[in-house]
């Protein structure tokens, strides 16, 4: 399962300028700048009284609340936990879906790899064909019609030599004396 990719993070406009962090209660100064309100008042108490982004000279150092800029932090912060949530559920999800193909890849696999040991092994009647095609130097071409091919098939010998009931209007499989003459 591969990962998901990150959230990225909130736009520039929702950080404070000196923090660096998404404000959490933003205020906006004289200027019209938007800071996170206990950096700007740490900033005005250790003597400042220019603005940290121009470095001109406040008219004031009130703070005001920046209810639109909150709102907007609000929300957005909102949307990204919800992102970031719906992105876990499909990541689990994707997990769980994956781990079931992969068990149900491999029990077939497992089912393969036993009817190939069963049909290599087990089915003397495979094994003679196959033995006897090679010594001849026969194949299935050599019958007189496509027809002819599709009675005498491999998988026509295999249903057979399985014990499988034969299909209707299907030709028993040949003797070996009558197949190649």
């Amino acid at each position: 399962v591969g990962r998901l990719a990150p959230v990225p993070a909130g736009p520039q406009f929702l950080r404070c300028p000196l923090s660096g962090e998404v404000m959490a209660e933003p205020v906006t100064l004289a200027d019209g700048t938007s800071f996170e309100r206990h950096a700007i008042l740490e900033y005005f108490e250790r003597g400042n009284t220019t603005s940290p982004l121009t470095g001109e000279e406040l008219p004031s150092l009130q703070v005001i609340p920046n209810t639109a800029l909150q709102h907007a932090i609000h929300d957005y912060s909102t949307l990204r936990a919800s992102v970031q949530a719906r992105d876990r559920t499909w990541l689990q999800f994707m997990t769980i879906v994956d781990g079931r193909w992969v068990q149900r890849f491999r029990r077939k696999q497992q089912q393969v790899q036993m009817l190939e040991r069963q049909l290599g092994r087990d089915n003397p009647v495979i094994v003679d064909c196959t033995h006897s095609a090679a010594e001849d130097g026969t194949s299935s071409a050599d019958f007189s019609s496509e027809e002819e091919n599709l009675k005498y098939s491999m998988p026509s010998r295999m249903a057979f030599s399985a014990g499988a009931a034969p299909r209707r209007g299907a030709a028993p499989p040949p003797r070996r004396e009558d197949r190649f003459e």
